[in-house]
Parts: structure tokens; sequence; C-alpha cells
């Protein structure tokens, strides 16, 4: 139900709101607008720019030729629109506290973010992904599994230091981000490991305090990042509500993210926002508002069209599930 103005009441009102931080969608991969809602982009081949290529040359000898070879990957933005209506008989009956052109806004604004958060856990947070590499957490450590990093003799550091050497050579680029679902960040912030390897920087004898920022230096990346937003996973009308992390909460992608996009800029993905839609900002979405007699209402609605796009799979090294 959304609308729900009844009663005098007190100029209070009450709403959970995430934060802005928790969703992780439009802060990992770089943006990256464009003008064709369905398109290609181009990969120039690692191989041909990373194999030796000089030859020795007699004088007078014609020059030795090299190049690139280049191939192609797709991507199709799809659309995304929800409306807020507010009918006449609400808008007039409403307390002064209830601004409900602003109500509508939060609440498309957070569907919105919602929408991209989700897709993007689908599309870069799971097993079936298709990262150049995947491991999963395991009782002890064996070829391909990772032994659980929230029990006795976990060694985190060491998994996530050997995912960048993999990454760096076979790609030559250093992993720069760490995307840790929100229960994995927890129980990394309480492994005995990572507290043994700070405890002897911090203050005593306070106890130890793991921040982002720590991890970020202990496992050698410029940024490491939360998935903290939650959704509703229970359908609407169910007799008790839930909620969960939207990735679940257990798994961690390693990776290389370009700042920028860029000619000949390598990235592990990319969002490819559509500037098609008259009024629409860079993120690839709009908020605008019109009037439908029909339902005698004042209509408030979000649309966004994107795809979010795996490129170069090489770039990414993912641990799924890797608590007990």
């Amino acid at each position: 139900n959304l609308f729900n103005p009844g009663g005098t009441g007190s100029d209070l009102t009450e709403a959970f709101r995430q934060k802005a931080t928790d969703y992780v969608s439009m802060s990992i991969f770089p943006p990256c607008p464009v003008e064709h809602k369905s398109d290609v982009f181009y990969r120039w081949s690692r191989a041909d720019l990373l194999r030796r290529a000089m030859q020795q040359r007699a004088p007078g000898a014609l020059v030795e030729m090299g190049g690139i070879r280049l191939t192609t990957g797709n991507y199709t933005a799809n659309d995304y629109a929800l409306g807020y209506p507010i009918p006449d008989g609400i808008r007039r009956n409403a307390d002064k506290m209830l601004n409900l052109d602003y109500a509508a806004t939060e609440y498309l604004t957070q569907q919105a973010l919602l929408d991209r958060e989700a897709n993007w856990a689908t599309t870069y947070f799971t097993a079936l992904s298709g990262w150049g590499t995947t491991v999963v957490g395991g009782a002890a450590p064996a070829p391909g599994v990772v032994q659980y990093w929230d029990t006795d003799g976990s060694t985190p550091i060491e998994d996530i230091l050997n995912g960048k050497q993999v990454v760096k050579r076979r790609t030559g680029y250093d992993c720069n981000k760490l995307v840790l679902g929100y229960n994995t960040h927890l129980k990394l912030k309480t492994n005995a490991e990572i507290i043994d390897r700070l405890k002897y920087g911090q203050t005593a004898p306070g106890p130890v305090k793991v921040k982002t920022s720590d991890l970020a230096q202990l496992f050698e990346v410029d940024d490491v990042v939360v998935m903290g937003a939650i959704e509703t996973t229970s359908i609407e009308g169910a007799a008790a509500d839930t909620y969960d992390f939207i990735g679940g909460g257990n798994s961690a992608l390693l990776c290389y993210a370009a700042p920028s996009p860029g000619l000949m800029v390598a990235s592990a993905g990319y969002t490819f926002n559509w500037q098609g839609l008259p009024g629409v900002t860079g993120t690839g979405w709009r908020i605008k508002k019109y009037r439908n007699e029909d339902r005698e209402s004042d209509i408030v609605e979000v649309q966004q069209s994107y795809a979010q796009a795996l490129v170069a799979a090489d770039l990414g090294y993912f641990f799924s599930e890797v608590l007990s």
C-alpha cells in the first residue's frame, strides 16, 4: 500500500531509506554514456599487445610489420521504469508532513538503485558470472577451493594476494578493487590472520579496529567496497516480511576496474548508460512528473536504460560462498 495519509498525527514520518554508500553498482565499474541502445564495443588482442614482435634489421632492409587483432563485443541497454500515482483525493486529504511528491521521488530513487544493485549482483557477483577464475569456500584448501574465511587457520590475505597474482600474470594488470559481501566483510574484521597483522600497528591496549582502509592496505588494492544494500525477499501480502543482502553477502570479487572509460582502456566491466531519453542524466536515468486524467492522479515516474557488461573476464577473480 503506497499511501497511508490518514489521521492528524505529528510533524513526523518514518521511512526506511538505505544509505547510498550501501549500493556498489554505480561505484565499481566506470559508467559509459552511449548514444545507441544497442551497439558493439571493441577488444584489442591482449596476446598481440603482450607478444614481443620487434626484429633485428640489417642496414637497408625492409622493416618487419606488426599489428593488433581487433574483436568486438555487444551490449544492449534495457529499459526499466516504475510509476508512483498520487490521486487527487489522497493529495487533498494528506497531512502536511506527508510531502507526497518528495516521498514519491525518494521511493522511485530507491527502486532505481535496488534495480541496478540486483542486476549488478546477477551480472558480476555469482559463481556463474563467468569470471576468469572462480574459487569456492570449503573446509580445507584444495585446487579451486579456499578455506572458509570464518574458520580457524584460514588465510584470506594469502588467498586474495594469490588472486591478484593470477590476474596480473595473465593480463599484466594489478587488481585495484575488492568487493565484499556484507557478511564476508564482518567475518574478515574478526579473522585471526587479519587481526594479527594489524594489532602491532594500532595503539595498545585498545581493541584492534579493522576498517576498510586497513583491508585495502593488507590486500594491496585501492578500494575495498562493501555490498550493504538489502531487499525484501518475501512477496507482498506474506504473513511475515523477510529481507536479505543483495548478492547474498557471503562472497567477494577481486578485479581491475578502469577509473574511467576510454580508447584502449582495459576494465573488467563497464556500465553502458543510454543517453537517448530527454532529460536523462549521465547515469542513464530520469525522474519525471505528469498528469493522468483517467486516473485523476499526478504520476511521478522513474525510467532508466542501461546495460551492465562483463567486458574482460580475465580481469576478475571471484570468491564464491567463502563463509561456512
